[in-house]
């Protein structure tokens, strides 16, 4: 039986090695299955900063022809069939309040999927079988494939779904542009939470064998990380510094938290860059740094192996996330790893990482008694028992290598064989 090619279209990757935790298990284990992958790259800006596995192919047609002229692209946008077609459908009140967003979006669907459209139609010339297209995000790319479904009937597309690609509340007054056009098209989407398989069957009607829950994964650490001692109190966050992570809200909270427990010793490290960094580290300069009990560091981006050299060195009572929304947070999963318990807000896919047996919830909203209370209790997770007992739970659900055969075997086999 002859194998249709698999086409992986990525955003910012290999540019960017941030993104290479998440993607390169899933190239490894493509290639291991034997299928023929191609890595198709768009707005990689730079050299590749991570060594892709042997046997890949690379394909920069995507990358190599970014849309810079801002009004070539507006003029594709206001052009685009798809602009117009979304003041017509039940969005056009959001569309009406964000036309450049509309316009943005439509002038990349315009701009990649002729590119796209070239390429299949060169591998057909060559002789070669209609190609499996998957993206890493359910976003613009992934309608500009869904395009060529005009074309090529019988082409599949499968998309990876996180949080920011399933969310309606992520976004400013709940609108994703041209979402409600698109969202049935792809033949495969896969969410990385039950939650959001869930939310995405509800909210877009999209047909609920479309859609398939496949985790993302770690790999799980062979011990526990260490805890702190009594009298003392460990904790880490892991996060990009934006708006919806609240990490303004963390600092006021553990300055208040702390001010009312001078018997103990504090110390909060926040691992990660972004957008509001500077301002959260003067943040925590004014709440926390007059505080003789609190010691806190938040030395910006560290990479995987640093914060996994982390886990294994320093003592961790917790890992703490107070976001508005999220999708399943991996660096919940690799605190998980370590053994190491969460508090985190009761939001998105976290109640499927965070129970009693793995640490303790938050409300949305919670209160500063909510939050206390919290940080009291996480203590109880110190036993070598109890951390053991999440570092298989983190086994048994999340392990890297078993959720990446699973996607294989479940999506992309069956896809590029039939």
């Amino acid at each position: 039986m002859q194998t249709a090619p698999l086409w992986f279209i990525t955003y910012r990757f290999p540019a960017d090695a941030r993104l290479a935790p998440s993607l390169v298990p899933e190239i490894e284990a493509i290639l291991d299955a034997g299928l023929n992958l191609t890595l198709l790259p768009y707005e990689a800006h730079g050299e590749a900063s991570v060594t892709l596995p042997v046997g890949i192919a690379y394909d920069t047609s995507l990358n190599d022809a970014p849309e810079k002229c801002i009004p070539l692209r507006v003029l594709k946008g206001l052009c685009s069939q798809w602009t117009w077609r979304e003041f017509l459908n039940s969005d056009c009140a959001k569309a009406i309040l964000a036309p450049h967003q509309v316009l943005n979006r439509s002038a990349r669907i315009a701009h990649y999927a002729p590119i796209l459209r070239m390429l299949v139609r060169r591998e057909i010339t060559r002789g070669a079988q209609l190609p499996v297209l998957y993206t890493d995000r359910f976003d613009a790319l992934t309608y500009a494939a869904c395009t060529l479904k005009l074309e090529f009937p019988q082409l599949k597309v499968v998309t990876r779904a996180i949080g920011y690609d399933i969310y309606r509340e992520r976004y400013r007054r709940g609108y994703l542009p041209l979402r409600l056009q698109f969202a049935t098209q792809p033949d495969i989407i896969c969410p990385v939470s039950e939650v959001g398989s869930q939310y995405l069957i509800r909210e877009y009607n999209i047909p609920a064998d479309k859609v398939r829950t496949y985790h993302r994964g770690v790999d799980v650490a062979s011990t526990c990380a260490k805890a702190g001692t009594v009298g003392t109190l460990k904790l880490v966050s892991c996060s990009y510094c934006t708006p919806v992570k609240r990490l303004d809200l963390l600092i006021r909270r553990l300055h208040t938290y702390a001010a009312a427990r001078q018997e103990i010793a504090i110390h909060w490290i926040h691992i990660g860059d972004g957008e509001l960094l500077a301002s959260l580290q003067e943040l925590a300069r004014s709440q926390l740094t007059s505080l003789s009990n609190v010691l806190w560091e938040m030395p910006g981006y560290m990479t995987p192996d640093g914060i996994r050299q982390h886990y294994a060195t320093c003592p961790v009572d917790a890992y703490v996330m107070v976001s508005a929304s999220e999708g399943l947070p991996k660096t919940i999963m690799e605190a998980q790893a370590h053994g190491i318990p969460t508090v985190a807000t009761s939001v998105g896919g976290i109640p499927e990482l965070v129970d009693q047996d793995t640490g303790i919830l938050l409300s949305q909203y919670f209160t500063q008694q909510e939050f206390d209370k919290a940080l009291d209790a996480i203590v109880t997770f110190r036993t070598a028992d109890r951390r053991e007992r999440i570092r298989q739970y983190c086994i048994s659900r999340f392990d890297r290598r078993a959720n990446t055969d699973a996607l294989v075997k479940g999506v992309f086999l069956p896809l590029c064989q039939s």
